[in-house]
């Protein structure tokens, strides 16, 4: 469709909808530099139109999860004033949603929960039904994670997601994000059982969508081991460290990566934990910086101690031996 040079608005909510679908894919680069060749060859007042806008944070979300946090930030709080100055509600629902995202994701719950209600409450005054949908699981991510949990809130909020998904033509993703929230409200609440169910049905249905897999692996590692299934659960932590594998080196990836390393040391997987740590470090671009200096030669010849002492090869007389120190490790791909 984009090859095909339909007009401007079609050509945006084309660019919009192949943006996000790569994202979710986990094929950032070719997310990013849709997005961002439609909005380079827009007119500049056309930037801050209602599609452009939605283009523009799309392209943020992008930036985000391949890492590249400062930019998608910035992107967004242009949005924002570009919406506000149109007076949009769609456009300001969307750089509001997309902002509280990037928000949460930093650690600044109290902002991303003002941001997502504010576009909440825009939404519900238009017809966009998988919005809605889309954007109240996102809420109820953010309510899960609040200090304490608002689990209370997060269920009224699944439940009416739930509702507006059947309504509108939700995408395998836009389920898969709300049955892993869901899952991880009802583990949460204790309710393992149900909590399996849930992820074990976005396990089955994320071929496409890998992180969300991965995530739904993680969760089954963590209901196996509240379970006391040792084994079970160090086999799901292990079948998500080998999908991660295949996700190419990014911010979210990196998240997961030290989320996986926790809870397998937790299970008692030194190797596994110590390698996705190594890896969570190498997807945000950390590599060891210090020279490696390998220790001197030990001397070979015997030194002068008074009878009766044995002497240590490479030491002082009436000394304890040295240890050379520890050798930082190189950072895995």
């Amino acid at each position: 469709m984009l090859q095909s040079r339909p007009d401007s608005v079609t050509r945006l909510k084309a660019a919009t909808a192949l943006c996000r679908i790569w994202r979710e894919q986990g094929q950032l680069d070719r997310a990013i530099a849709c997005a961002q060749s439609a909005l380079d060859e827009l007119p500049g007042d056309e930037v801050a139109s209602e599609e452009g806008i939605r283009l523009s944070v799309t392209l943020a979300g992008a930036l985000f999860t391949a890492g590249r946090t400062i930019e998608a930030t910035e992107l967004c709080d242009r949005a924002i004033a570009d919406a506000e100055a149109i007076s949009s509600p769609v456009a300001r629902a969307s750089a509001y949603w997309n902002a509280s995202y990037i928000r949460s994701e930093s650690g600044d719950m109290v902002e991303a929960l003002s941001l997502a209600r504010r576009a909440l409450h825009l939404l519900e005054n238009t017809e966009r039904v998988r919005d809605l949908g889309r954007l109240r699981t996102l809420l109820s991510m953010m309510l899960l994670k609040a200090d304490p949990p608002r689990l209370e809130d997060a269920r009224q909020q699944l439940q009416i997601a739930d509702t507006e998904l059947d309504w509108s033509e939700a995408s395998p993703a836009d389920r898969a994000w709300h049955n892993l929230t869901s899952a991880r409200a009802l583990y949460m609440e204790g309710q393992f059982a149900e909590a399996e169910i849930r992820a074990l049905r976005v396990v089955d249905a994320t071929s496409e969508v890998p992180i969300v897999g991965v995530d739904a692996m993680v969760l089954l590692g963590q209901i196996a081991w509240t379970s006391s299934e040792r084994e079970e659960s160090h086999a799901w932590y292990r079948r998500a460290i080998a999908t991660l594998t295949g996700v190419g080196a990014d911010r979210e990836a990196a998240q997961t990566w030290f989320e996986v390393g926790t809870l397998a040391a937790e299970a008692g997987l030194v190797a596994e934990s110590a390698d996705a740590f190594r890896r969570a470090a190498a997807s945000t671009g950390l590599t060891a910086r210090l020279p490696v200096v390998a220790p001197p030669a030990p001397s070979t010849t015997p030194e002068q101690v008074p009878v009766g002492r044995v002497p240590v090869i490479g030491t002082p007389p009436d000394s304890s031996p040295r240890t050379t120190p520890p050798q930082s490790p190189s950072s895995l791909s």
